[in-house]
């Protein structure tokens, strides 16, 4: 199973990563904006 999981993501790296960028991101600007509404 974790080897399926490993060609997934190393076949879909960019997506994933873009993906994953994207969300982290996107953590980063709720965050922010809680810690500035506080």
């Amino acid at each position: 199973m974790s080897a399926t999981k490993l060609n997934l993501i190393l076949e879909f790296g960019g997506g994933a990563e873009f993906l994953f960028n994207k969300c982290k991101k996107h953590d980063v600007e709720v965050d922010g904006d809680q810690v500035s509404n506080w």
